[in-house]
């Protein structure tokens, strides 16, 4: 099964949504559990949006960005497992082990969002020396449009390529990253990311060393 654009497009717009909220308002539908029940009833799937909206919920209990750090996007990742879980008609298992991977490459875009609302900040700071409030405020507004479009980008590239696209690239940066970082193996040997019904199986002993 295929995604029609409609439903491509509203998840990206959940994507968007969420991730400014996350970092604005703070209305609380950023959370797993919720960013899964509206990707059920966009898709149609109301039982797996729940369940994986809840595991990833569970996984992200006690991970909190503080001090500045960036850590795995837990509603992108609900979102594109949802998806998978549709399209392969294999389970919200399956889904669950591109969603996360894909969750945890979220962390580099928000790295890159950061970096480039300093360069906002810095000009917001230049128009306010400058007396330029007008300037200085409108400048601002860029910040929730930046942080829509770097967690929409990678949203879109995923729904479009589908899931064997994404298992075939992860599969690819898994490999190259046992040949070139043993320390951390724990996380690229985390599961068969092109096939099976397993969950992430995270190396418990790895973790803790």
């Amino acid at each position: 099964m295929q995604l029609s654009a409609l439903q491509i497009v509203l998840l990206v717009l959940v994507a968007a949504e969420i991730n400014v909220d996350r970092r604005g308002l703070s209305l609380t539908h950023a959370r797993p559990v919720i960013v899964g029940f509206l990707c059920g009833l966009i898709l149609g799937d109301m039982n797996s949006g729940l369940y994986i909206g809840g595991t990833f919920t569970l996984m992200s209990l006690g991970v909190a960005a503080l001090g500045g750090s960036s850590v795995p996007d837990y509603g992108v990742a609900t979102i594109i497992a949802c998806a998978f879980a549709k399209t392969t008609g294999q389970g919200p298992e399956v889904g669950m082990t591109i969603g996360l991977p894909v969750g945890m490459l979220g962390v580099q875009m928000d790295v890159l969002y950061k970096i480039c609302n300093s360069f906002i900040a810095q000009k917001s700071q230049k128009y306010a020396n400058e007396k330029q409030f007008g300037k200085m405020y409108a400048i601002l507004y860029l910040c929730p449009v930046m942080v829509a479009v770097f967690m929409a980008f990678p949203t879109a590239v995923a729904l479009t390529a589908g899931y064997p696209g994404c298992a075939s690239f992860l599969g690819n940066r898994r490999s190259v990253c046992s040949r070139k970082a043993p320390s951390w193996s724990w996380y690229c040997h985390a599961a068969p990311l092109h096939a099976g019904k397993e969950v992430l199986q995270l190396h418990s002993d790895r973790l803790c060393t």
